[in-house]
């Protein structure tokens, strides 16, 4: 994996946005670095936006066990009694354990989102010259920036939302990185043992937050 050493910027182009991450110099291109997407069209429910990821390859008893612990834990509203009372009504009425259950249970719970595995195959990686962008298309195999490229274009297009997806991306974004990527830093919560609402001596939780850097790391 290669890349010219003349690229100054980087673009993610998705159904969504387009977003400019990195830049160099303004006088290291001739000014012309693609078409303007336009706005983006607003979003009427949040769960109409959300991927699934990977499929887990678990029981379902296991993931929406692991998916009810994640709400107890981590939901902005806090009720975690409600929340118990409100699992127990549906798994009394339900006669069996079936994919539409999560569905069931979200809904007495009255937040939440229920998104169907995304399984859609990774497609072969793809890179294309358009004037001095390259367009690159993650996916499986190598890429290689052609001779010219003066900005890279990241086509998030039809990207299946897998965790050879998200490999695929970082490979693809960090090949036209001349230096590694500073996004964001992420606040990280967790906790040793699971939080009671009862308060008894014998009872021990605690709970921490931590701070990670999220970097994407330079290509070359």
């Amino acid at each position: 994996m290669t890349r010219s050493s003349l690229v100054n910027a980087l673009l993610l182009v998705g159904d969504l946005s387009t977003t400019t991450v990195g830049c160099g110099d303004d006088s290291d291109h001739d000014g012309d670095v693609g078409p303007d997407l336009g706005p983006a069209d607003p979003i009427d429910d949040v769960c109409d936006v959300i991927a699934g990821g990977s499929r887990s390859g678990q029981l379902l008893e296991f993931d929406l066990a692991r998916a009810y612990a994640t709400w107890r834990l981590f939901s902005p509203s806090g009720d975690w009694l409600g929340g118990d009372e409100a699992l127990a009504r549906t798994l009394e009425d339900a006669d069996d354990w079936t994919d539409d259950l999560a569905g069931r249970i979200v809904a007495e719970l009255g937040e939440g989102c229920v998104v169907a595995a995304d399984d859609d195959a990774l497609n072969p990686a793809s890179v294309e010259l358009v004037g001095n962008v390259a367009l690159v298309v993650p996916g499986s195999g190598d890429l290689m920036l052609p001779a010219g490229t003066s900005v890279v274009a990241v086509d998030l297009r039809g990207l299946p939302a897998t965790d050879e997806a998200d490999a695929a991306l970082d490979v693809a974004v960090a090949l036209a990185l001349r230096q590694d990527l500073a996004l964001a830093t992420r606040v990280v919560r967790t906790f040793n043992g699971f939080p009671s609402q009862l308060y008894y001596t014998m009872n021990y939780y605690s709970s921490a937050e931590a701070y990670v850097d999220v970097t994407v790391a330079a290509g070359g």
